[in-house]
């Protein structure tokens, strides 16, 4: 490497930079510490825990739902109901907490005002 170059990627980055990688890390992490972890909502990577995700959802519930290989927030979208999926398409979804949706509404009202996008 010369002196003017700078290194921007290192080896195994990918483990943290991706959706489906970081998750995959955390729900590690969150079995091994579930007290230091507690903050990671619950998640599943489709479509290899289609069948968990099914088991697990509620009548009450929203889930967020993000694209294995997307990017800037292209994809991702809102559900109550496992039927807006697709089930053969890799993508994580993760469950919202009352905190989470709150959080939501705000960004989203006050998208306009803030954002660098529009």
């Amino acid at each position: 490497m010369k002196v003017h170059q700078k290194v921007n990627h290192f080896p195994t980055m990918y483990c943290l930079t991706q959706k489906n990688n970081l998750a995959r890390n955390l729900m590690r992490l969150c079995k091994v510490l579930p007290k230091d972890f507690a903050f990671f909502p619950q998640t599943w990577l489709l479509p290899y825990e289609w069948h968990e995700f099914r088991k697990e959802v509620k009548e009450d519930d929203v889930f967020i739902v993000k694209p294995e290989a997307s990017c800037q927030g292209k994809g991702i979208f809102l559900i109550k109901s496992s039927e807006g999926i697709n089930q053969k398409t890799p993508c994580v979804v993760q469950r919202l907490s009352l905190i989470h949706i709150c959080r939501c509404r705000r960004l989203l009202t006050c998208r306009s005002r803030w954002s660098p996008y529009h």
